[in-house]
């Protein structure tokens, strides 16, 4: 069965960015974030899938911490906090 592919080991990363846009009814959210090491990318700006509950008290501007989920392909936001509290 060597020629079925693996599957992708899912990627946990941390980061600090500045919120660009909230889709909360389709459960996305744009982040402008820093370097995040342990996925070895660098600064960009990037949607990522969320829990709409995650969102409360957060706004389009604030600058967050962040952690996510990488399969490979999709980003998941698992934690957002604002990083100015």
């Amino acid at each position: 069965m060597s020629d079925m592919p693996m599957a992708m080991e899912m990627k946990h990363g941390k980061g600090v960015g500045t919120v660009t846009e909230i889709d909360a009814a389709k459960g996305m959210v744009t982040l402008d974030h820093g370097e995040i090491a342990e996925l070895q990318w660098p600064a960009m700006k990037m949607g990522f899938a969320i829990k709409p509950d995650l969102l409360s008290g957060i706004k389009v501007g604030d600058k967050v911490s962040f952690e996510i989920d990488w399969d490979g392909k999709a980003g998941t936001v698992t934690k957002i906090e604002n990083a100015s509290k």
